[in-house]
């Protein structure tokens, strides 16, 4: 099993995007779900204190890839850089089981 998709939701402010180290994340491959455990509480209140990430301080091979390639969601695929990808909405909350 492979899991890698993160992008757009995490920069969107979705909540793979508001984890933290030590959260508890449930995988199931059967059902194709991926859950963090944690109360609506507490994701209302680390949505509050998110930003969208500034791509202006990526550094080194951070910033290129950034910089080359696009979203997960479209390939993954490479241009020539100073392309504006389109943003998607966060996933709302309600609809992760």
């Amino acid at each position: 099993m492979c899991i890698g998709y993160a992008s757009p939701e995490a920069a969107s402010g979705g909540p793979i995007g508001i984890i933290q180290t030590g959260d508890i994340i449930r995988i199931d491959g059967g059902a194709r779900t991926i859950d963090v455990k944690l109360s609506d509480e507490e994701m209302e209140a680390r949505r509050k204190n998110w930003a969208p990430p500034d791509p202006s301080k990526l550094a080194g091979a951070l910033q290129k890839y950034a910089a080359s390639v696009g979203p997960a969601n479209l390939g993954a695929v490479t241009h020539a850089g100073n392309v504006q990808w389109e943003v998607e909405e966060p996933i709302d909350s309600g609809d992760i089981s």
